[in-house]
């Protein structure tokens, strides 16, 4: 599958992608958000930050709604590659302008730096607690402990590095091979506990008394934080679909790949968490609920978070590029992947706060952030303002629709209790604010485009470019 290496290292970053050397389908669109969100953050998010809100039927339903709304954004993100042929922060700077999607990039550089650690952070724990047969899930005062802690950390990092070297040809297919072994894998562990552990899965649910819509907004919100983040990353991986593609083509396989994957693993991690009767973390899973067979969990977490962390890292690169384009590959992903392993040894022993903190922080630029391009490339025939230096109009409706949306959000409570927001509270304490914010600045890039710059050409799905 991987043929000659050398020819697969990419000869292309962030420009934009000859119609000859574009040779992807659509289809592979599927086996690469597929394989990518079989991962730990999906699984953790089930096991730990679900359970005993609301009965397994409630929660399912809670998940299809989440995950369908964060993978529709996500698909709508990923038919402005074979539309325009560019890596997904590239094209901000059509709605932003050169310094505007710079700014745009930094935030992204964050975000998948962030994302990077996080996974890094569970994908070791696991390849830890398989090197030590299960005794190990951190950090100890056990020398031999340690080192193999810190080993895990450098074999994940490395395994990565590796694949992002070798760019977008590599990871395709890394990931392709990842949809089936991962897709089998959680396959196996939602069996063996669906056929083994179903009294259990049941009390589990029936513990769980009445309906609040407070919980089930809460779970709704909480879920599609996580699939939505994607968003940002989306045409660095389909701007080598050809133009003459249908691009309902790319949206849909997108779509099933994200959605799908998905709702699978945090459906595992609920299950696995019922079989314990309690929220609980990844690694401690897997004697109770695989026996014999615990070692499938561990590999299944450890190869998710390296499909996962290839997607990151190269996005990482690609968005930096953005910023600084004399900027090489090869000391970008080195000094990026040093910095996440430092980081994932700081935070490796209070991971889950960690986690949570970061989940809190990620939705409020994303997703205003969709609105802005979804206006720009799919509603609006613009997204080309490349030639000024920061298109204003554009980024103060950006800046407005999270002012706006601040009514709505948890995170100053979050840190300070003793502030309260209003609406948020009116809310029951669920944070619609990204919804606010998406929204807004959808609406509000419309009427600059129709008002300030006389756009009266509506986007109707052709695959012509205004030039």
């Amino acid at each position: 599958m991987f043929g000659t290496l050398k020819s697969k290292i990419e000869k292309f970053d962030i420009q934009e992608i000859n119609e000859s050397a574009r040779h992807q389908k659509p289809r592979s669109l599927f086996y690469l958000w597929f394989g990518s969100n079989l991962t730990v953050a999906d699984f953790i998010i089930g096991s730990d930050f679900l359970f005993g809100y609301l009965s397994n039927l409630y929660m399912i339903i809670a998940l299809v709604i989440a995950n369908a709304g964060g993978a529709a954004l996500l698909a709508f993100m990923s038919i402005l590659g074979p539309l325009r042929g560019k890596s997904q922060m590239a094209l901000s700077k059509g709605a932003y302008g050169e310094d505007g999607g710079k700014a745009m990039s930094l935030l992204q550089f964050v975000n998948t730096g962030g994302w990077l650690t996080v996974n890094l952070i569970i994908a070791s724990q696991a390849l830890l607690f398989l090197f030590s047969g299960g005794a190990a899930q951190g950090f100890t005062s056990n020398f031999f402990i340690d080192l193999l802690a810190a080993g895990s950390i450098i074999i994940v990092s490395g395994v990565v590095f590796i694949l992002v070297f070798f760019g977008h040809a590599i990871i395709k297919s890394f990931e392709t091979v990842m949809s089936v072994f991962l897709g089998l894998m959680f396959a196996y562990i939602i069996l063996s506990v669906l056929i083994f552990n179903m009294k259990d899965v049941v009390n589990a649910s029936n513990a769980v008394s009445g309906f609040s819509w407070i919980a089930f907004g809460g779970v709704v919100m909480y879920v599609f934080s996580y699939i939505m983040s994607w968003g940002p990353y989306a045409s660095d991986y389909s701007r080598y679909i050809p133009r003459k593609e249908k691009l309902w083509k790319s949206f849909l396989f997108t779509f099933l790949g994200g959605f799908l994957a998905s709702m699978g693993a945090e459906f595992a991690g609920l299950l696995a968490a019922d079989v314990l009767g309690a929220a609980t973390t990844s690694d401690s899973i897997f004697f109770p609920v695989l026996g014999s067979l615990w070692f499938i969990g561990p590999i299944a977490l450890f190869m998710g978070g390296i499909a996962a962390n290839s997607l990151n890292l190269y996005s990482n690169f690609l968005s930096l590029k953005t910023i600084v384009k004399n900027a090489s590959k090869l000391p970008i992903i080195i000094i990026v992947s040093l910095a996440s392993i430092i980081m994932a040894v700081i935070f490796y022993s209070n991971f889950s706060t960690y986690y949570e903190a970061f989940l809190v922080l990620l939705d409020y630029w994303i997703t205003p952030w969709i609105g802005v391009m979804i206006a720009e490339f799919l509603i609006i025939k613009s997204g080309n303002h490349e030639s000024g230096s920061v298109t204003w109009s554009i980024l103060i409706s950006y800046i407005l629709s999270i002012a706006v949306s601040y009514p709505f959000m948890n995170t100053v409570e979050y840190y300070d209790p003793s502030i309260t927001i209003p609406f948020y509270n009116q809310l029951g304490g669920v944070d619609i604010s990204y919804i606010v914010s998406f929204f807004t600045a959808m609406v509000l890039t419309v009427l600059v485009e129709i008002f300030v710059f006389k756009r009266t050409n509506i986007w109707k799905g052709d695959k012509s470019v205004d030039s």
